[in-house]
């Protein structure tokens, strides 16, 4: 996972940091933190999820990308295989990250070991008189259309435990060669339960605007079967079939 220090802090240092994706770093990650208005960008390419952090309880929404410790669509250059680049992802080195000022709260951070990034004194983020270059105005903008839809996600999330509509999943995997994998901690909607909301729960989500984000998760689940495909192509994983279960 990415190490991020906030901004406030790496600022203090002089930073040399090239233009682009950082394809190296999200060749490193096993899933993208995504926010409810990516859900129907992001069911095209990753097959979709909620987590539940094992240090405070609260739920992300993720996009899986791999079925191991890896990463089956980027490796290290932009992927022919997804039609969608989460924004915690295009960002990199730029993230948000906890504030170690205040530890419920969220700041501007970047990966200060980034392969864009040099510490040899040639250039900074900041004018000679302390005031954001133009990039770093940038930066902080994008990251707080992030914050904010971030913010909106974790009302979603809440509107969904409210109604008892989460659920947790196992994924087994079933390897030709007769290895049999578990991915654990992931969760989805239960249709079942969906379908049950009254008559005014459900003009309720359709005023919020939560039926898209609901149906696309549910859309993405096919995109398992094209990571199946992508393993065996790939010569990494050969995947006999891959089942869902609740637990």
């Amino acid at each position: 996972m990415t190490t991020f220090t906030p901004l406030k802090q790496a600022l203090k240092k002089t930073l040399t940091i090239s233009k682009g994706v950082d394809w190296h770093d999200i060749s490193l990650q096993n899933q993208a933190l995504i926010s409810a208005d990516e859900f129907v960008p992001s069911s095209s390419s990753y097959p979709l999820f909620f987590t539940k952090s094992s240090h405070n309880g609260n739920f992300s929404s993720i996009a899986l990308l791999g079925l191991q410790q890896d990463n089956i669509f980027f490796n290290g250059q932009l992927s022919n295989d997804v039609a969608y680049l989460p924004k915690s992802l295009s960002l990199l080195p730029f993230g948000l990250g906890s504030d170690p000022d205040s530890e419920q709260q969220m700041t501007s951070c970047i990966n200060l070991h980034s392969q864009l990034i040099s510490l040899d004194g040639k250039a900074s983020l900041l004018n000679d008189d302390g005031s954001n270059k133009e990039r770093l105005t940038h930066v902080n903008q994008a990251l707080s259309a992030v914050f904010d839809a971030h913010v909106s996600t974790e009302h979603f999330i809440a509107e969904l435990l409210k109604h008892n509509l989460l659920m947790e999943l196992e994924l087994h995997i079933n390897c030709d060669n007769g290895e049999n994998k578990v991915i654990k901690g992931l969760y989805s909607i239960n249709e079942e339960k969906l379908s049950q909301l009254t008559a005014e729960q459900k003009l309720l989500f359709i005023e919020r605007g939560y039926y898209p984000p609901i149906m696309a998760m549910h859309a993405s689940l096919i995109q398992i079967n094209r990571m199946i495909k992508l393993y065996s192509q790939k010569k990494i994983m050969d995947i006999n079939s891959i089942n869902m279960k609740v637990v």
